[in-house]
This record gives C-alpha cells, structure tokens and sequence, in this order.
C-alpha cells in the first residue's frame, strides 16, 4: 500500500511496473489542488487501463484531460456496494489480505454518531478513514 503523505505515488507506481504504469488506478480521496490525487491516479495508470473516481468530491476539479484522450485511458466512477461484494470483502478481512484493523480510526455509540461520527469527519477528515458505530 502505498501512502501519499509518504511516497511519490506516481514514481512508486512506475516503479514497481517497470515502467508501465497501473492496470487500474482509484480515486477514493478525492483531493484536488497541488497534490491531487486525481493527477496522481491518472499519471499512474498504463495507457489503455482504467481510472476509477470513487471519491466523493467537496468542489470542482480542474483537470487536464489531454493525457487522458492521447494515452487513450478509460475513466469511470463508482458508489457504493452490490450484494456480491459482501462475500468477497467478508472472506478477505478473514484471511487477513483485507487487514480490517487498520481501517477503523475511531469507535462511537449511535448516540454519538452526530458529533463524534458526522460532524468529525467533516472537521478531521484526514484524521480517519471508518469510524465504526457500535450499539
């Protein structure tokens, strides 16, 4: 897994491709700006593969699309889950290729869901990536 805040993203890619770029690159931060990731996930991915957004975007992103049409790349975006996808996620967080752990930053009652769940991700989004709500 490669961390943004630690690695050159696009030159890890190219590096551990030799070259090529990423089959399939996604866009679940959705940070625009100088360090975008949508750039990153663009840049990253091998001609003809495939740039999936499945981020959920606060503003506008201005884009250069140029390398998107002359590299011929595929760019599509996703929200949320099939029932098919339950198994598969359930199977890999069991035999540890999913490590499930270190997904959840933070655990909350329903109770606190508002202040601690909603109004926290909004204020310290880069602070958590699922807060777990227990009963």
């Amino acid at each position: 897994m490669l961390d943004p805040t630690e690695d050159d993203v696009i030159a890890r890619a190219m590096e551990l491709t030799n070259g090529r770029g990423v089959d399939v690159a996604f866009d679940a931060a959705g940070i625009g700006g100088g360090a975008s990731t949508w750039d990153a996930a663009l840049a990253s991915t091998r001609p003809a593969g495939t740039v999936v957004s499945i981020a959920i975007w606060e503003h506008t992103v201005p884009t250069d699309l140029n390398p998107l049409v002359l590299t011929e790349k595929h760019l599509t975006g996703a929200f949320g889950y099939v029932d098919q996808d339950f198994p598969t996620v359930i199977a890999m967080m069991g035999d540890g290729r999913l490590p499930s752990t270190e997904l959840v930053t933070s655990r909350i009652s329903l109770d606190d869901v508002v202040e601690l769940g909603f109004e926290e991700l909004l204020t310290n989004r880069d602070s958590h990536i699922k807060i777990l709500i227990e009963p």
